[in-house]
């Protein structure tokens, strides 16, 4: 017998062309690290505007109801590639290029981190969203991949200091094993942005107000923030009852 086919149903333009867009900044930052002479600030750049069009399409998408099964899978693949496949990429040219590291060793934590993004994903889609509405279980790629872009600029700013070559595979590996542990973090889904609210265009002019006095700051601000907010779970996770990871459940596992 034939399969029946069913129609693609609600696949709108305007989230999915930002999504596409942010897929396209990864494909481009891992472009411009495996090229001869590569530039590592360009490929860090390209991955945060990733992430800020990633925040971007489901904004746009929930305020314009434009919401769709296709667009939510559309979005884990670019995540993948930009998050995953592409910090993956720079950590692992950035690690062998500056310190005397096995090709070997450096890709034995590279991969593990794009194959937990990779679950990250794949769970954040099978399971309610109703769970990560407020806080996501496991960080999320994003943040995981604005890390490893802060773990650049640390291994830039102290290359001349070995511990760091020591250090970095250790944070490699801690920030994929957070992506796919229960430790939760908080959401900026709850940063709801009205398009008639007077609050929500002066939240908008102070930030970038900010972005703009910080530019010439724009390494030191990143790098602090990521790891704040990736010790932001830990802390959380210590300190909270309500948010410990249950000894009885395995990192992957959501049936409850």
């Amino acid at each position: 017998m034939r399969d029946k086919k069913q129609p693609l149903k609600r696949v709108y333009i305007l989230p999915n062309l930002i999504t596409a867009s942010s897929m396209m900044c990864g494909l481009l930052a891992i472009f411009t690290i495996i090229r001869p002479t590569p530039d590592y600030d360009m490929a860090c750049y390209l991955i945060v505007i990733a992430a800020m069009l990633d925040f971007l399409d489901g904004k746009v998408a929930r305020m314009t109801r434009a919401t769709s099964t296709f667009g939510e899978q559309f979005d884990s693949l670019a995540d993948l590639v930009s998050f995953g496949v592409a910090p993956a990429a720079l950590i692992f040219t950035a690690l062998t290029h500056s310190f005397d590291l096995p090709d070997r060793a450096v890709a034995g934590v590279c991969v593990p981190f794009a194959i937990c993004s990779a679950l990250r994903l794949a769970r954040f889609n099978v399971q309610s969203h109703e769970e990560e509405k407020v806080d996501f279980t496991g960080m999320p790629t994003p943040a995981a991949g604005g890390c490893m872009v802060g773990l650049y600029f640390l291994i830039d700013t102290f290359i001349d200091y070995p511990w760091i070559g020591r250090l970095a595979p250790c944070l490699v590996l801690l920030v994929a094993y957070l992506m796919v542990s229960r430790v939760r973090y908080p959401s900026l889904k709850r940063v709801a942005f009205k398009r008639k609210s007077f609050d929500s265009l002066v939240a908008f002019v102070l930030l970038a107000g900010l972005a703009i006095a910080l530019m010439n700051h724009f390494r030191i601000v990143l790098m602090i923030g990521s790891f704040i907010y990736a010790s932001v779970g830990l802390i959380l996770a210590l300190t909270s009852p309500s948010l410990k990871t249950s000894s009885a459940e395995s990192p992957l596992t959501t049936d409850k």
